[in-house]
């Protein structure tokens, strides 16, 4: 069953199919709200859930390496780093970087229009927009609703910070978006201050930002870098020791934890 949240009272009839015999059921969805409230409740202990990012850099290797055998590595996580990791806008490419580049745009609007407006019935737009913009250019960088508010309020724009930490919310249940909390590594507790975001593909901000991720290669490097970990391990937090800090602390499936910092 695809895109089962569109359909109202979707969770009431995967529930019954559950009690019939010889009957596996695969629900799928674009948005975090799938696994959310009664859903989870009506299944709780009888689903399992699986998340879906874009190519991570091996496969992306594999992809470009048969088409263009004489780019090096370090030219590939490049146009990584740049185009993301998508496949079909790697198909797009094919064509031309325009075409992508329009693909991409559709994707977003998808995704922000029915996961995010329609859901949460928002109607001011221009407001979300800016919120987004500043989000995508903040990659790699501490921000919080209240920052985003001030600062938005320094260009022109008032939007209220209860505001602001609802449309990222509603970014973050999207998947368009990740929060990651800090963790005060010799309190071993989380800070309730200050968190950075990183965007699912950075295609996104290439194409609503209209500018090079390449001109800010680090952050997108680190944003990279979060998604690999996200991908291998089972949490992911920004590290901080008094006034000291670490890119990443990870903890994995085994309880191990790892420090990485990315330059």
């Amino acid at each position: 069953m695809d895109e089962v949240q569109n359909i109202p009272d979707f969770q009431r009839l995967i529930d019954s199919l559950f009690i019939k015999p010889n009957v596996d059921v695969y629900v799928t969805g674009s948005n975090a709200f799938l696994l959310s409230g009664e859903l989870a409740t009506l299944l709780t202990g009888r689903y399992v859930e699986i998340n879906l990012l874009p190519l991570q850099f091996s496969e992306y290797y594999d992809f470009i390496i048969k088409k263009s055998p004489n780019l090096s590595k370090n030219e590939i996580l490049a146009n990584f780093i740049h185009f993301g990791g998508i496949p079909e806008c790697q198909k797009q490419l094919t064509i031309n970087e325009k075409q992508a580049d329009l693909f991409a745009e559709s994707i977003l609007r998808t995704i922000v229009e029915k996961d995010i407006f329609q859901r949460l019935k928002i109607t001011n737009k221009h407001d979300f927009n800016k919120i987004m913009d500043f989000v995508f250019d903040a990659v790699g960088s501490y921000v919080s609703p209240r920052s985003i508010s001030d600062t938005l309020r320094s260009n022109g724009t008032i939007v209220d910070k209860q505001t602001v930490a609802k449309y990222l919310d509603a970014m973050n249940e999207a998947y368009l978006i990740y929060k990651v909390p800090r963790y005060e590594i010799k309190g071993k507790g989380l800070l309730q201050t200050l968190n950075k975001y990183y965007v699912v593909d950075p295609c996104f901000a290439k194409v609503r930002l209209k500018k090079a991720v390449l001109r800010d290669r680090s952050h997108w490097l680190e944003n990279m870098v979060y998604l690999e970990l996200v991908r291998r391990n089972k949490d992911v937090f920004i590290g901080k020791r008094n006034n000291y800090e670490v890119d990443f602390v990870v903890v994995d499936a085994q309880g191990y934890t790892s420090y990485y910092q990315v330059a």
